[in-house]
């Protein structure tokens, strides 16, 4: 992360990135990035454009800092934090985009009606959210004295129709009251969770939020949070940058003549959908096992299995505190799990696979790497520091550098050898391949 650049150089790199983004667009006969209220829920580019993108991203981001200036930059971040944190809360709390209809235009006293609030906080809450772009402003002609009124966009109309935005929004707001804490839980835990004093997972600030009770531990009593836990995973998957097909990708597990695994198990699962991608991926893979606890296993037997799976997929109870019961699996895939956790029960998961373990088998591992400061741009080094910090202050748990997956490992069991980390232009998650040399 070089010292900053010249406008000249920054709006160069904009203009240059944005040309060469917009041309294959249209050579591709592709649409145009839109807030169109219909359009795709992702924006994704062709292949070999993510450079571009990620340059445009990072001169815009370092246009906006230079030019508010130090004072003006640090007080617009805090107060547009506020911002989102309360927009975001209020409009899935509330459901306010689900009582607007796909074309429909309402009056703010209409919405508040359907939606049950007072129409003056009604008209605040969304033109707080119309600041961040969600949802599109109907105002009347200049003189007239009509009436402002509100319909859908792309945005608003993501929230009202994905149920998974909506569920990690919520999730978000959980992870709000758990950072309030953070000054707490740094003078009350110190040690954090590196050190053996600070494995245990209701040390964070979600803990001091409810009752001293960790995430985990407390969301089994709570079942609608349980479900926007799961809802949240999935919505991370449909991300771009988190997408499972990028995973499965990733794996390479057809790569330099390597053997396709016949059998894969997905540890923490949910529901299934890193599997499933590895099995669209992958047709030599013959049976996937999708393992979580007994409700979010009940859940997805319930939903059942897609007739492109059936036969190659089935789902199991397992608490992975426990032996893990699978054994003789070519490959135990574990996607986000290994960051929930300190390194000392980090280390006792991976030491709880080691009795179904054959020699040769793999572990991989889709979840952060967290680069030497100065590898990435700033925009992209976001994800996995907002991560890292959250992990500490939601679950006690922490992203980890390829040095601390090194240690880690080694102190789970030295027979485990991590022989690879692929992470493809387009990725926030890297596959770290693991190999059981027992």
């Amino acid at each position: 992360m070089a010292e900053s650049r010249s406008l000249d150089e920054l709006s160069s790199i904009v203009q240059r990135s944005l040309s060469t983004i917009n041309g294959a667009l249209k050579e591709k006969g592709l649409p145009q990035p839109s807030f169109a209220h219909g359009g795709p829920t992702t924006f994704t580019l062709p292949d070999g454009l993510d450079q571009a993108r990620t340059e445009a991203l990072e001169a815009i981001d370092e246009i906006q800092a230079l030019l508010r200036g130090p004072i003006d930059y640090l007080f617009y971040r805090g107060i547009l934090a506020a911002l989102e944190i309360g927009t975001w809360d209020l409009l899935t709390q509330f459901s306010v985009p689900q009582h607007l209809g796909a074309d429909e235009t309402l009056s703010y006293a209409e919405l508040a009606q359907r939606a049950g609030l007072p129409e003056d906080d009604t008209r605040r809450i969304v033109r707080g959210a119309l600041s961040l772009r969600v949802f599109e402003a109907v105002l009347p002609p200049s003189g007239d004295g009509g009436e402002e009124k509100v319909r859908h966009n792309a945005l608003s109309w993501t929230l009202a129709t994905v149920p998974e935005a909506a569920s990690f929004l919520r999730l978000v707001s959980h992870a709000t009251d758990a950072a309030r804490h953070a000054a707490e839980v740094l003078r009350k835990w110190p040690e954090g969770p590196t050190a053996p004093s600070g494995a245990d997972a209701s040390q964070c600030g979600f803990a001091l939020a409810h009752g001293g009770r960790g995430l985990f531990d407390w969301a089994r009593d709570h079942p609608d949070a349980e479900t926007d836990f799961k809802s949240a995973m999935t919505m991370q998957s449909l991300a771009p940058g988190f997408a499972v097909s990028v995973a499965a990708e990733a794996a390479a597990l057809d790569a330099d003549g390597k053997q396709v695994p016949e059998t894969i198990v997905d540890v923490g699962g949910s529901a299934g959908t890193l599997a499933k991608a590895f099995l669209r991926r992958y047709p030599g893979i013959r049976s996937a096992v999708v393992q979580d606890l007994p409700g979010v296993v009940a859940t997805s037997r319930q939903a059942g299995v897609e007739p492109e799976f059936a036969g190659r997929l089935r789902f199991a109870p397992y608490d992975f505190f426990q032996d893990q019961p699978v054994h003789g699996a070519d490959a135990y895939l574990f996607r986000t799990i290994l960051h929930d956790w300190s390194d000392v029960q980090a280390a006792e998961i991976l030491r709880r696979q080691v009795p179904a373990l054959k020699p040769g088998a793999r572990l991989l591992i889709n979840d952060f790497v967290v680069p030497s400061v100065g590898a990435h741009t700033h925009v992209r080094d976001q994800s996995p520091r907002a991560y890292d910090l959250l992990m500490r202050v939601v679950c006690n748990g922490k992203e980890r550098s390829l040095d601390d997956w090194k240690r880690l490992f080694a102190a789970a069991d030295p027979r485990y050898e991590i022989v690879g980390v692929r992470m493809p232009p387009q990725a926030k998650l890297s596959i770290i391949e693991v190999v059981w040399r027992g």
